[in-house]
Protein backbone atom coordinates (compact mmCIF):
# COMPACT_ATOMS: atom_id res chain seq x y z
CA UNK A 1 0.00 0.00 0.00
CA UNK A 2 1.62 3.30 -1.04
CA UNK A 3 0.61 6.56 1.16
CA UNK A 4 2.68 8.77 -1.06
CA UNK A 5 5.15 8.99 2.09
CA UNK A 6 8.71 8.29 0.69
CA UNK A 7 10.19 11.13 2.72
CA UNK A 8 9.93 13.52 0.46
CA UNK A 9 6.47 15.41 1.71
CA UNK A 10 2.74 13.86 1.13
CA UNK A 11 1.93 16.01 -1.81
CA UNK A 12 5.13 16.01 -3.39
CA UNK A 13 5.68 13.16 -6.27
CA UNK A 14 8.96 11.14 -5.58
CA UNK A 15 11.57 11.59 -7.93
CA UNK A 16 14.45 9.42 -6.55
CA UNK A 17 14.71 5.89 -5.59
CA UNK A 18 14.18 5.28 -2.00
CA UNK A 19 15.98 2.18 -1.22
CA UNK A 20 14.94 2.32 2.63
CA UNK A 21 13.54 -1.03 4.25
CA UNK A 22 11.08 -0.60 7.33
CA UNK A 23 10.18 -2.88 9.68
CA UNK A 24 7.68 -2.84 12.83
CA UNK A 25 9.06 -1.83 16.14
CA UNK A 26 6.13 -3.77 17.67
CA UNK A 27 5.03 -6.19 14.81
CA UNK A 28 6.71 -8.72 12.41
CA UNK A 29 5.97 -6.53 9.57
CA UNK A 30 8.98 -5.48 7.16
CA UNK A 31 9.05 -4.21 3.10
CA UNK A 32 10.15 -0.84 1.81
CA UNK A 33 9.47 2.43 2.15
CA UNK A 34 6.91 2.42 -0.73
CA UNK A 35 4.67 -0.38 1.12
CA UNK A 36 3.77 1.72 4.58
CA UNK A 37 0.93 3.18 5.33
CA UNK A 38 0.82 6.66 7.05
CA UNK A 39 -0.72 7.88 10.06
CA UNK A 40 -3.56 10.85 10.81
CA UNK A 41 -0.63 13.08 11.28
CA UNK A 42 1.43 11.82 7.80
CA UNK A 43 4.08 9.67 9.42
CA UNK A 44 4.81 6.25 7.97
CA UNK A 45 3.59 2.90 9.61
CA UNK A 46 2.95 -0.51 9.51
CA UNK A 47 0.22 -1.01 6.55
CA UNK A 48 -1.45 -3.52 8.68
CA UNK A 49 -1.47 -2.35 11.98
CA UNK A 50 -0.48 1.68 12.12
CA UNK A 51 2.48 0.74 14.59
CA UNK A 52 5.72 2.68 14.63
CA UNK A 53 8.35 1.64 12.30
CA UNK A 54 12.22 1.50 11.97
CA UNK A 55 14.08 1.63 9.41
CA UNK A 56 17.62 0.82 7.15
CA UNK A 57 18.87 2.39 4.40
CA UNK A 58 18.89 -0.10 2.19
CA UNK A 59 18.13 -3.76 0.96
CA UNK A 60 22.05 -4.19 1.43
CA UNK A 61 21.87 -2.93 4.94
CA UNK A 62 18.52 -5.09 5.68
CA UNK A 63 20.36 -8.71 4.68
CA UNK A 64 23.64 -8.13 6.13
CA UNK A 65 21.92 -7.50 9.56
CA UNK A 66 19.77 -10.97 8.61
CA UNK A 67 23.03 -12.83 7.83
CA UNK A 68 24.84 -11.45 10.89
CA UNK A 69 21.86 -13.21 12.66
CA UNK A 70 21.92 -16.32 11.02
CA UNK A 71 25.64 -17.01 11.67
CA UNK A 72 25.26 -16.52 15.65
CA UNK A 73 22.86 -19.61 15.52
CA UNK A 74 19.54 -19.62 13.85
CA UNK A 75 20.08 -21.13 10.90
CA UNK A 76 17.00 -20.49 8.32
CA UNK A 77 16.51 -16.80 9.27
CA UNK A 78 17.47 -15.60 5.99
CA UNK A 79 15.38 -17.86 4.00
CA UNK A 80 12.12 -17.15 6.91
CA UNK A 81 12.70 -14.00 5.91
CA UNK A 82 12.49 -14.01 2.58
CA UNK A 83 9.70 -16.06 2.63
CA UNK A 84 7.61 -14.39 5.00
CA UNK A 85 8.22 -10.90 3.44
CA UNK A 86 5.25 -8.32 3.52
CA UNK A 87 3.58 -11.05 5.55
CA UNK A 88 1.93 -9.40 9.01
CA UNK A 89 3.04 -10.74 12.44
CA UNK A 90 0.71 -8.95 15.31
CA UNK A 91 4.01 -9.15 17.65
CA UNK A 92 7.96 -9.94 17.41
CA UNK A 93 7.01 -13.35 19.63
CA UNK A 94 4.42 -14.28 17.03
CA UNK A 95 7.33 -13.55 14.48
CA UNK A 96 9.80 -15.88 16.59
CA UNK A 97 7.17 -18.04 17.32
CA UNK A 98 6.62 -18.69 13.17
CA UNK A 99 10.50 -18.74 12.43
CA UNK A 100 11.00 -21.58 15.07
CA UNK A 101 7.94 -23.78 13.93
CA UNK A 102 9.58 -23.13 10.45
CA UNK A 103 12.71 -24.94 11.98
CA UNK A 104 11.88 -27.83 12.85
Amino acid sequence: MHSGWCGYGRDTPMTTLDTRIVYGARCGWWGSIDEVAATASGLPCCPYCHGVLFEVDSEETWWAGARVYEAEGHPGYVAFLEQNRGEHFPTINALLSAYEESCT
